[in-house]
């Protein structure tokens, strides 16, 4: 009688209680997938961020291109004098996108920075898992043998 009630209480005829055992996995499992989503979520965020950070300096390298591409025309028409007056008079509008763009490369590069960083989070927190995840498989094998060669 005390056989048959240690299997009716999810005792394994080894010993190992089945339930503790799901429970750790299943809990490892759930941490991992919570884990995942918070990383991919901050990503995704970072990502967002880049794109807006690279369309600003796009935006900036365009305002500097418009400039300079204006002061070689005159200067390719041979108007030296009105190449010159217009590269003095934009030199303060040129000074000024200068100085925004690098801050827009300073922060762009943080960004960077903080992207690689929230992914080896990921990547640490994924191989921190990998024991767990072998031994759900070889719990999974040594419960169902069948199973063996699917994992």
């Amino acid at each position: 009688m005390a056989a048959g009630y240690s299997r009716r209480l999810g005792r394994h005829p080894d010993g190992a209680q089945l339930v503790g055992n799901y429970g750790f996995l299943a809990k490892a499992h759930i941490a991992s997938a919570i884990a995942e989503t918070a990383v991919a979520v901050l990503l995704t965020e970072i990502d967002g961020r880049i794109a807006a950070q690279t369309t600003a300096l796009a935006n900036i390298d365009r305002q500097l291109g418009q400039i300079d591409g204006a002061i070689e025309k005159a200067m390719a028409q041979g108007k030296v004098n009105a190449a010159m007056a217009l590269a003095g008079g934009q030199r303060r509008n040129r000074t000024e996108l200068q100085v925004e763009r690098l801050a827009a490369s300073k922060v762009l590069a943080e960004l960077r920075v903080e992207e690689a960083r929230i992914d080896g989070q990921g990547r640490m927190a994924e191989g921190e898992l990998g024991p767990v995840r072998y031994l759900a498989a070889l719990w999974a094998q040594t419960l169902n043998p069948s199973c063996a060669g699917s994992s």
